[in-house]
């Protein structure tokens, strides 16, 4: 059993992707978030859906990654295919509405801390 262990676990490591902030919102994986914005990774990049990070992380009310991925520059105004905005999909939010007003103040909190800079 032993002699199997080691090409599964190597074959695992070997196929495991660069992970990307999408898939990091998608997680709520705050940390690495935080991790990939400091890397450098596209803030407002787009997914095979025409969503970006900031769109994911409104669409789930994820107060911490949208202050994180407005401060380091999201564009809360992009569209998505269908012409909707993170900050419309933030409102429209109605999976746990008790945390939409946060995430709405995080969001006007964050781009008006990043327009002071």
């Amino acid at each position: 059993m032993k002699k199997l262990i080691w090409p599964v676990l190597l074959l695992t490591a070997c196929s495991t992707q660069q992970d990307t902030l999408h898939a990091a919102v998608k997680r709520n994986d705050s940390d690495a978030v935080q991790r990939l914005l400091v890397a450098g990774t596209e803030v407002d990049a787009r997914d095979k859906d025409s969503l970006t990070p900031l769109m994911l992380a409104c669409m789930n009310l994820q107060e911490q990654n949208i202050r994180l991925l407005v401060q380091a520059g999201a564009n809360p105004q992009l569209r998505n295919a269908a012409g909707t905005s993170a900050e419309q999909m933030l409102l429209r939010g109605d999976s746990i509405p008790s945390r939409a007003p946060g995430c709405l103040r995080a969001l006007q909190e964050a781009r008006q801390q990043a327009h002071s800079h």
